[in-house]
């Protein structure tokens, strides 16, 4: 009997000296931490392993979807920096076509489509700054406008570009009329 009330001291012993108080720590740090401001809690969800297992899993998402909201803004504001730049690119390609439409029907009003090419520097220089804004073009929006000229203006124009650049364009355009700018080109 006296062995029996030895083991049942001891076991009272480890109780009262070891488990009663970890698990009243334990209650009392929760009750604590409970109250907390956000500081004390940050300060707690910093510590590498009690931080883990004490940090709720809401806040877990929540600071991933945070990240995950950041990152997509990012790049949203790539998109729409991307987005502006293109279509400034847009309007200027369509300020070209609009003077190469312009400089057409003043050409086409005053009779120097039998002069182009024909007169000074200046007009040398616009050719060849059209011919380039030709071969700056996509070749069906090139395509489209030059068989809005003359097949005699055209084939000025067609005569100075790059033959892989000439025959991209040529390959877009109506046949019969591609026909006669190439006898014109011939001659």
């Amino acid at each position: 009997m006296a062995k029996e009330y030895r083991k049942t001291n001891r076991l009272q012993t480890v109780l009262m000296l070891g488990v009663i108080p970890f698990m009243f720590v334990i209650l009392i740090g929760f009750v604590l931490f409970s109250f907390a401001g956000d500081e004390v809690k940050e300060a707690v969800y910093s510590i590498p392993v009690a931080g883990a297992m004490i940090k709720p899993d809401n806040e877990v998402a929540r600071e991933e979807l945070e990240a995950r909201i950041n990152e997509l803004k990012e790049e949203n504001e790539s998109l729409k920096r991307e987005t502006n730049l293109l279509a400034a690119a847009v309007e200027e390609k369509d300020s070209q076509i609009e003077e190469l439409e312009v400089r057409n029907g003043e050409d086409e009003d005053t009779g120097a489509e039998e002069e182009i090419g024909t007169g000074g520097d200046l007009e040398n220089e616009q050719l060849k700054e059209a011919v380039r804004t030709l071969e700056g073009m996509t070749a069906l929006k090139a395509a489209s406008i030059l068989e809005m000229l003359e097949p005699e203006q055209a084939a000025v124009y067609l005569g100075q570009m790059r033959a892989s650049e000439r025959s991209q364009i040529m390959g877009r355009m109506e046949s019969e009329q591609a026909a006669v700018i190439i006898i014109l080109l011939g001659e």
